[in-house]
């Protein structure tokens, strides 16, 4: 078996002034490398949770997250956001937007930016990454969170 993700009793809680709220116990799972998993469950069950706290971005209260693939490097999460609006920024075009978030942007921005197009590409995507985000559709800047996804060549999304 070709492991992937190794989810190990993780738990998870928001701490505010008065007590913790727990959002979820002894979670464990395994996700073999290639695999897709889907979270279903109604709102407030802690599935964006559990994806922050997968992808490094919330820290666990008790358990372990493995990812023997590539480890915790940059790029070897990515995630895509449900408010993927506010994940853009205004004063650059898609294209600037996406190439800010690429590995290579500090020593090689031209390949950034050739990735970015080649992936819109790739994914039959027709987005036009010269407009700004307030001229865009929902749908279109959910296309460009998807590419920001790919561009790193993650071990997980």
């Amino acid at each position: 078996m070709n492991t992937g993700l190794i989810v190990q009793n993780l738990s998870a809680s928001y701490r505010d002034a008065k007590e913790p709220t727990d959002v979820f116990q002894s979670v464990s799972f395994l996700v073999e490398s290639g695999k897709i998993l889907g979270l279903f469950g109604p709102n407030g069950s802690g599935k964006t949770t559990l994806l922050k706290v997968v992808a490094g971005l919330k820290p666990a209260e008790e358990g372990v997250v493995a990812l023997p693939m590539r480890g915790r490097e940059p790029g070897s999460v990515a995630t895509v956001p449900q408010d993927y609006r506010s994940s853009f920024f205004e004063w650059a075009n898609l294209e600037h937007n996406l190439a800010l978030t690429s590995v290579l942007l500090p020593s090689r921005p031209r390949e950034a930016v050739r990735i970015t197009r080649a992936l819109c590409v790739e994914l039959g995507l027709g987005l036009d990454l010269s407009l700004r985000p307030r001229k865009c559709s929902g749908g279109m800047l959910q296309q460009a969170a998807m590419i920001r996804a790919f561009q790193n060549a993650p071990s997980l999304i």
